[in-house]
Order: structure tokens, then sequence, then C-alpha cells
């Protein structure tokens, strides 16, 4: 069927081409272009390596950013057993096991304390890999681990324990940039896909279709290209594939439909591994994939005949990620104007951006903190379509929260939202407690779901949140001093002016209207008769600079150009 397709996309679009010496030598190749590229095959870049990325040309530049890596040492999640806790898998409770013979105060506590730890083993794993992609250490590997993470939804909400994601999510990440079909053949098999779609109660008398339709729909055809009769036939084809107590896959017999199936039109006894391979063999698969990603990393909806030359690319090197991007990262259309800026950032892109620009890496509890206050903590998407793309992120109190959490980044407190008292916050900390108590107690004397004893709870308070952000910060802010002094001294800056022009310049790759400039200038006019330090330049005295700098960097970071890649 593959050959079939190929032949098939050969007639329909042409062929496909590789990425040819004369295609790259036509990029306009200057600094603009080049930080493009930096802010959509990684996460931003700094001027040094601008100038270095200007040096080597694209081919070279483009080689080594997605060749670049680091070691990820894996991260063995700790396995909390449901019956640990007095739980079936179903988070039913188990009538007489040693655990209900405990004092209910005893059970709460370690119910509690497992959901603490499985927390903040699931922060280690978040705050290394924002580290790593704020350091630009493996950014188009990291880049894609972002990608598949959206594409292929699990939640946090819905999966109760972080074991299995935290295995799926560094299965994503060291297969990043390899073969979309071999994640695709992975996925059928997934202990946490499964377990979101709670695949393990698929059986072949009451067929659940919730995984086959999104595995069409979202995963590999697209909306369309499919009818109502193949998900259940592919729904059928699943049963028996679960996410067994221990985390891991098994393959349940006994469940099993070993039945004939029709899908797509082929017939026949089918299982998980041959249904992905019947929706690989479909013209549609290659088409959804390529379109997914062209949007993903352009920020523009793609043309057909676009899509479809690079879906014919795609099936042709054997669903090779790699070489998809290096074909892209060449190609003179990535740089059209109508792509240059025209990218929202989401929250995650937006702090390890900022991150990279100013040379800082955030304590990891104020990371995972930020990025789930801007709405995007790692493995909770807000449905099983992922999370938005361009300007779905801008939404009424975007760039107020955005804003916020940058004076708290930079250390710019006097624009940061309030510290609450110690009595305001041991009150909401003790009311977040008492929400999970009830919950836990809900759920041991069987009449709720134990809903989020391992899982995240997101609903204690903005303030809260922000509360403890500068708590997480204190001491460990952005230094200005540090981080630019020396490198603006040796550049020759010094007029207010100046100043401005180079942060703006440092910061943003979508620079602001002449007013905006005008206002920043006249900004550090104010600051400077506040400070009183007349005609100096603000680099002479490094208390001045210090808070000219984290003010400036407060106000660029909040612009309405800076959400923009």
């Amino acid at each position: 069927m593959l050959a079939q397709f190929f032949v098939y996309a050969l007639v329909s679009f042409g062929g496909p081409s590789e990425p040819s010496d004369s295609a790259s030598s036509s990029i306009p190749w200057n600094a603009r272009t080049v930080e493009h590229l930096y802010n959509r095959a990684a996460f931003g870049a700094r001027r040094e390596e601008i100038a270095e990325g200007l040096a080597l040309g694209p081919e070279a530049l483009v080689d080594r950013l997605i060749r670049a890596d680091v070691e990820w040492p894996r991260i063995e999640p700790q396995l909390f057993r449901w019956e640990d806790v007095g739980f079936t898998h179903r988070q039913l409770p188990i009538k007489g096991s040693d655990f209900a013979t405990l004092p209910s105060k005893e059970q709460v506590h370690r119910c509690k304390d497992n959901r603490r730890i499985d927390r903040e083993q699931f922060t280690q794993l978040e705050a290394r890999w924002l580290g790593l992609c704020a350091r630009n250490a493996a950014p188009v590997r990291d880049r894609m681990t972002l990608f598949w993470h959206s594409l292929f939804t699990t939640s946090i909400e819905v999966n109760k324990r972080k074991f299995e994601i935290m295995n799926q999510f560094q299965w994503l990440r060291a297969n990043a940039l390899s073969s979309y079909a071999e994640l695709l053949r992975g996925l059928v098999r997934d202990p946490a896909m499964l377990q979101y779609y709670d695949n393990t109660g698929n059986y072949k008398e009451h067929p659940n279709e919730n995984f086959a339709r999104e595995l069409m729909e979202l995963y590999s055809l697209g909306e369309g290209h499919y009818t109502e009769h193949d998900v259940r036939e592919a729904a059928r084809a699943l049963t028996g594939y679960a996410g067994a107590s221990d985390g891991t896959f098994e393959f349940l017999a006994e469940r099993h439909d070993d039945g004939t199936k029709t899908i797509l039109g082929r017939t026949g006894n089918f299982d998980g591994e041959q249904l992905v391979e019947i929706l690989l063999s479909r013209p549609a698969c290659a088409r959804h994939i390529a379109t997914r990603l062209i949007r993903y990393f352009e920020g523009v909806e793609p043309t057909r005949d676009r899509v479809g030359e690079y879906a014919v690319f795609l099936v042709a090197n054997d669903w090779r990620i790699e070489p998809f991007l290096r074909k892209l990262f060449l190609d003179p259309s990535f740089y059209r104007d109508a792509a240059l800026g025209a990218r929202v950032m989401s929250p995650i892109e937006y702090y390890v951006s900022t991150c990279h620009k100013l040379g800082y890496e955030a304590p990891p509890a104020f990371a995972h903190e930020m990025t789930d206050l801007l709405g995007q903590s790692l493995y909770a998407p807000p449905t099983v379509k992922g999370w938005p793309e361009g300007l779905g992120w801008l939404e009424t109190d975007t760039l107020l929260r955005r804003g916020n959490c940058i004076a708290l980044l930079v250390g710019e407190l006097d624009n940061a939202p309030p510290a609450l008292s110690a009595a305001d916050t041991a009150q909401l900390e003790s009311a977040a407690d008492a929400c999970v108590t009830a919950e836990i107690e809900a759920a041991l004397s069987g009449r709720g779901e134990l809903e989020m004893m391992l899982g995240e709870r997101s609903s204690i308070g903005t303030q809260l949140s922000y509360s403890r952000m500068r708590g997480y910060i204190e001491g460990a802010a952005w230094s200005p001093l540090e981080a630019l002094l020396g490198d603006l001294g040796a550049r020759g800056i010094s007029t207010d002016a100046e100043l401005v022009d180079a942060l703006l310049e440092d910061w943003l790759s979508t620079p602001p209207s002449a007013e905006t400039r005008t206002i920043l200038v006249q900004y550090l006019g104010t600051l400077r008769r506040d400070l009183a330090i007349g005609e100096r330049s603000f680099l002479d005295s490094r208390e001045a600079f210090d808070f000219a700098a984290r003010h400036l960097a407060y106000l660029v970071f909040s612009l309405p150009e800076a959400q923009l890649s």
C-alpha cells in the first residue's frame, strides 16, 4: 500500500524534492532571517548566536541546530501502585485491604504523601527539560518534543499518576527526530495513551471508540477522511490493548476481538499494529502530518501544493522527521515575509525564549508555576486537541499575566503583584489542602473518584501562585549586572537612546513602533531624574544600571512584539 500511495502522490503532488544548494543560496541570509531560523528551530537567539549564524551560512547552521544534542540521563520514575493506598486500578476502594484497616487520618496522610512525591518527581523532569530548552542545548529535538507532546495528547488530569506520563515524555524526546511511523506504531502500545482514552476498558463485547476516533482524527488522518463505521471497526482492532497496573503495556487476548473487520476499505482480522499500517497507507495521513509540522514551525497555514510536496517527501524518506525539517529550514519560502514574526509564542516558548535572551535560568519551581499560570503546564492541555496555536494564546488577560510574571522573573517587584501576608498565604494554603483532603476522603469512602490524589491542583488561586513565585525568585532573580553591563560597555553604549536601541535589538525579533521606542527613551529620562544621576550614563553607576535594566526588561518583554517569534 505504501508503494501505491507513493505512485499516487507523485501524480497528485509532482514528486519529492531534496533541498538543493541552489535553494539554500536563494535564502536572503541576513540578521533577521538568521534570527527567524533560531526563533522557529530553537528558542530564540542572542546577539552572538546571530553573528555566528551569519558566518556559518544556511546549511551549516541548519545542520548544527538539528544535530545538536545533549546527554539525557534517564529519570526512572517512582511507581505508585493503587493497591498500596487501598484502590483498584479503576480508582475504586478495596474493601478489606490492609490499607483500609488504618485510621482514616493515616489513610489521608499516606495519600497526600504519595501525591506530593509524585508531583515532585514530575516537576524535576519538567525543570530539567525547560533548563535544556533555555540553553538551546538540543533545540530542534526539544522543539519537536513540544510538538509531539501537543499532537499526541495525554493529560495529568486524566492519568492520575506520573509514572506513565514521565516514561512517555522521555520516549517522545528520545525519538523526536526519528520516524513519525515508528511513533504512531509505539502509540498504540503506550500505557499513558491507552489509559488516557480508557482503552483498558475496550472489550470485544463492548468496544470503546475513544482512542480509535482520536487516533484517526488527531494523530493520523485528520477530519473528513474516515467514517463512523471505520471508527467502530478500528475500536475492535484495539480491543485488549491496555495499560497494566505496573505502568507497562499489556495485551489482554481474552478481551481482543479477533473477528474480521473492514477499515478504510480493507478487510481482515486486524489488530492495533495492522490498523496503524492501514492509516500510514492513506494519502491523508502524510498530508495531515505535513500540514501540522509546517503550520507549527511557520505560524501560517500552508498552501495545498506546499503540503503536497512535503507529504510526498515525508513518505519518500520513510516518514523520518530530520530530513523533513532540514528541507523545511532550507526552503526559501520558510523565510518569506508572511512567515517572519507571524507566530505567537506559547507560554512555554515565551518563558524559555525570555530566559535564553536574558542568559538566565529561573528556579525550577518558578518555571513550573509561571508556565502553569500562563496556561501551559506540561501535560495539562485543555482538550484532546492539545494546545492552542497562534492567536489562540492571546486572550483578554494574557499580556497582563505575562507582564506580571516577567516583573517577577527580572526582579522588578515594584510592578509585580503584591506579596500576600503570612496570614493570607497560610489561609489559602489551608483552603487548598482542605480541598485535597475532602477529595481523598470522598474517594476512600466510595463517594467519589480519587481525582487529584496523584495529579495536579491548579485551582489554588492566582494570588497564591504569584505569592509562591515571589518566594521562589527572592535572591535568585535575573542580574543585569552579570548579564549585560560588561557587554554593553564594550559596545560603547553611553546615551539613553543607545541603551534602548541596543536592548530592543537584543531582546525583540519584531521591532516596536517608533512611538514605543520614544516612550522608552523618555522613561529612562524620568528614571534619571528619580535617581538623581544627571547627565551621567546609566552604565557609569552599577546601582542605577541595575535599576534601569530591570525596568526596561519588564517593559520590553511585556510589549505585544515580545509575544511574537
